[in-house]
């Protein structure tokens, strides 16, 4: 389709759309204090329903890095553990420690 005939078509569309506008009857109505108080009490109630969830969110977040660190501390405390193990095992051999006693008993 050429220029000069989009312009046309384009000009044709806005004047049948200002006609059907025209058309329309519109009637402005005043609200009652009763509710345009309501309507502003549902505008807040919403408001701070957005900034709880967003404060909980921000706080899952938190949570959440906490947990990664409470793992990676986890896994620092098995390699530990294992690694004491292990030095034990080649120190002594298989055994059971009685850690009140102090000592371990040898399993052949």
């Amino acid at each position: 389709m050429e220029q000069p005939q989009i312009q046309e078509q384009l000009y044709l569309q806005e004047r049948i759309f200002k006609k059907q506008i025209k058309k329309q009857h519109m009637e402005t109505k005043v609200l009652e204090q009763e509710e345009i108080q309501a309507i502003k009490d549902l505008q807040v109630k919403r408001e701070q329903l957005m900034s709880d969830f967003g404060f909980f969110e921000m706080r899952i977040q938190e949570l959440e890095l906490q947990k990664e660190n409470l793992i990676n501390l986890l896994v620092e405390l098995r390699n530990s553990e294992a690694t004491i193990s292990n030095e034990l095992q080649a120190k002594y051999g298989n055994g059971t420690i009685n850690l009140d006693k102090g000592e371990i008993t040898i399993v052949d």
